[in-house]
């Protein structure tokens, strides 16, 4: 590899790092959209193997539901959709995108998807989502694996749980009784509220 095309790769990955950091929006109250960058290492299975020229550069966007679980025991869950659109800055510039559902625990989520390369065509994509991480196949156009780097981590779905009432002493005030002060030959009263006296 020249060094243009060392450069070209690194100026396209400060960029997109920059750009693009890893960031989280709480959009409800149980759910969350967020954004990162991915570089994608794709190895072909059909024999071309791997070339540097087709790593991915690329740009993701999730929205997400995170249920909070650990009432029934059931772990926590995150489920949602994910945009990406990626770049081979070392291929000519070959444009890709996909939209996958996914699903899973906070930690590690199931995708599944379809997308368009703009040198193969429609493609179909399923991966394994980790945090910081992700491994995948796509296939219907050339088959290939691929691994790949994120700048996003797991969904943390203390965000979303509603926290227990503080515990503390209750304070019981003293019992009231009505005590009357004036009564009219008209049958009008008046009266006061003192605080209930116990005599022994």
């Amino acid at each position: 590899m020249n060094n243009k095309n060392i450069f070209a790769l690194c100026a396209v990955t400060a960029c997109v790092a920059s750009l693009i950091p890893a960031a989280a929006v709480q959009a409800s109250s149980s759910g969350e959209a967020r954004v990162g960058a991915v570089l994608q290492v794709p190895f072909g299975l059909d024999g071309g193997g791997f070339d540097i020229a087709n790593l991915r550069l690329g740009a993701v966007c999730q929205l997400a539901e995170v249920e909070d679980d650990s009432a029934t025991d059931d772990g926590d869950r995150a489920y949602g959709a994910e945009l990406g659109v990626y770049v081979e800055p070392l291929g000519g510039w070959n444009v890709s995108g996909e939209l996958l559902a996914f699903y899973g625990t906070t930690d590690i989520q199931g995708a599944v998807g379809m997308g368009y390369d703009m040198a193969d065509g429609i493609f179909a994509d399923v991966k394994l989502m980790a945090p910081y991480s992700e491994i995948g196949v796509r296939f219907l156009g050339p088959l290939e694996i691929y691994g790949g780097l994120r700048t996003l981590g797991d969904f943390d779905p203390d965000n979303y749980r509603t926290p227990a009432p503080a515990e503390g002493p209750v304070y019981e005030g003293p019992d009231f009784a009505e005590v009357p002060i004036y009564e009219g030959s008209a049958g009008f009263s008046m009266s006061s509220i003192y605080p209930a006296v116990e005599v022994d």
